[in-house]
């Protein structure tokens, strides 16, 4: 059975669940408690459920271009200090092509939730909603200094193990 971001006429229809935990029961894995992120057990595949703005993370999705950005802004400390974010998302950047390269992560299927108080999209703003599988894009990222994901596809195959 296909999961998809699309519906049949090619329009976003963002299948949304309102938590991680619906989302989990519905993927069938295990929902580890507070992670926004997780590996699916025995795959290289990852689960990734960003907020646009969150406490210390700003992530923005491109429905035209299929990419996701994910920039760490850090609390008001750090926020004043341009070159230890600037380093710290430089690493993030370094951190993800590695795990793509060493086959770690193949790839992410993201749900993602449009918190945003203006300038959101709908669909996304009371729930994660399927956005479609990604990975990251080395050479943006490194040229732009956050890491930022394409998508490879619109669709995957559940069960997510089989």
């Amino acid at each position: 059975m296909p999961l998809n971001w699309k519906n049949e006429d090619g329009r976003p229809a963002y299948p949304s669940h309102r938590t991680i935990a619906e989302w989990c029961r519905c993927l069938g894995v295990r929902c580890p408690p507070r992670r926004g992120w997780f590996r699916v057990p025995g795959t290289n595949r990852w689960l990734w459920f960003p907020h646009a703005e969150a406490a210390k993370w700003q992530n923005g999705y491109d429905q035209a271009s299929g990419e996701i950005d994910e920039l760490f802004v850090g609390d008001e400390a750090d926020r004043r200090n341009r070159t230890l974010l600037d380093a710290a998302n430089r690493a993030k950047v370094e951190q993800g092509i590695g795990d793509v390269v060493s086959g770690r992560e193949k790839e992410r299927l993201v749900f993602f939730n449009d918190n945003r108080n203006a300038f959101g999209i709908p669909a996304l703003e009371n729930g994660y909603g399927f956005v479609g599988v990604f990975r990251i894009d080395p050479e943006k990222s490194r040229r732009e200094g956050k890491c930022v994901y394409r998508r490879i596809a619109d669709s995957v195959e559940l069960p997510l193990n089989g």
